[in-house]
């Protein structure tokens, strides 16, 4: 489970030929960092044009599963931000 203030970096690495574009858009946009809260935001590009799946519902569907596929990856690291 992630906590709103836990910070999402993207590696800055290249991406294999066959991801989809969905998946290199959400990580390119987290960028050099967005917290799990801006992520998680209803109307976030990470939720609006970053998840292409049928069951998916951009204003409803918790997106950790897909957080954890891209960190699972190695395109995005995760870091807990403590005592904040």
């Amino acid at each position: 489970m992630f906590e709103d203030n836990d910070l999402f970096i993207f590696n800055d690495i290249e991406f294999p030929g066959n991801v989809a574009s969905h998946n290199i858009l959400r990580c390119l946009w987290i960028g050099s960092g967005k917290t799990f809260q801006e992520i998680d935001k209803i109307g976030s590009l990470y939720r609006e044009k970053g998840i292409v799946a049928n069951d998916f519902h951009p204003e409803s569907t918790p997106i950790q599963t897909h957080l954890n596929y891209d960190i699972k990856k190695g395109w995005i690291t995760c870091y807990r931000k403590r005592g904040m």
